[in-house]
């Protein structure tokens, strides 16, 4: 039911992207990009002006359930330690809904009608463009087929995404990437760009010249480096992210790239999960 779907053959492809060779593709005339920044500040405004608190730089420390209610062990920025008790606790943190979820006495592995809530961190490193031409190679987002991958589920599954792609920002200038790396449990999440690994460059350049031949190592110079929670489940197809409700509490695990797009359809759900007035 998604408006505005059509394929296209080589020359309809060609028309809209001339610097990206294709055979066919599909076009989604609805897709946009946003500014996740001042979205974010949005609904963080929407939410203040109908009474929430915004604690920044507090972490939770321990989480139990409190008869009825939840309570938790937090620290503030200074190190001051605070309980705080609430009737419903929703769980979005992230890489960290796991630790939050454990400390209540969830089995991570699944059981006793407890879904997956173990999770696994994957890398994803971008680059950007070292001349204005190629920061502006393309119009729109472009995202290949995995190369050589009989499924597209299945490659999906074991790589931790589809492979590199072009996006473009709200300025309308290119990026290339995400590539994929598994990380080992409790690594730490390091946000600089690293460019040291002579390989994972060279790699990261030749699946780059699948959507604009002729790339270099040259073009290129380091970008943002992201991790994505991904849900630790094996198989032929990648996890959908869990919406898992129990007595009060809900748990969001796995929510990485689409749960942006679809986060007021999530909050809709979470609200309707709670009795709560949807959106």
């Amino acid at each position: 039911d998604v408006p505005g779907m059509r394929r296209l053959d080589a020359a309809g492809a060609h028309a809209l992207e001339p610097r990206v060779p294709a055979v066919a593709a599909l076009y989604s005339e609805t897709s946009s990009v946003i500014d996740q920044w001042e979205y974010a500040r949005s609904l963080e405004a929407a939410a203040r002006e109908r009474g929430a608190l915004v604690a920044y730089r507090h972490d939770i420390r321990s989480a139990s359930r409190d008869g009825d209610a939840f309570a938790l062990a937090i620290d503030g920025p200074d190190g001051e330690g605070v309980t705080l008790h609430c009737r419903v606790l929703v769980n979005a943190a992230g890489h960290g809904a796991p630790a939050v979820a454990s400390a209540l006495g969830y089995p991570l592995d699944s059981g006793d009608g407890v879904p997956v809530l173990r999770q696994r961190v994957n890398r994803g490193r971008y680059y950007d463009f070292t001349t204005p031409a190629l920061a502006r190679a393309v119009s729109r987002p472009v995202y290949p087929v995995p190369l050589r991958a009989e499924s597209v589920l299945a490659h999906q599954a074991a790589a931790g995404g589809l492979g590199l792609h072009l996006s473009v920002d709200i300025d309308d200038v290119a990026h290339l990437g995400p590539d994929t790396t598994w990380l080992p449990d409790g690594a730490p999440l390091d946000y600089r760009a690293d460019d040291s690994d002579l390989a994972a460059r060279d790699a990261f350049v030749a699946a780059g010249r699948r959507l604009l031949p002729g790339l270099t190592a040259a073009d290129l110079v380091a970008g943002q480096v992201g991790y994505r929670p991904k849900l630790a489940v094996t198989g032929e197809s990648p996890p959908d992210f869990v919406i898992w409700p129990d007595n009060g509490y809900v748990h969001l695990g796995g929510i990485e790239s689409p749960g942006l797009t679809a986060s007021l359809a999530i909050a809709d759900e979470v609200a309707g999960i709670l009795g709560e007035p949807r959106a």
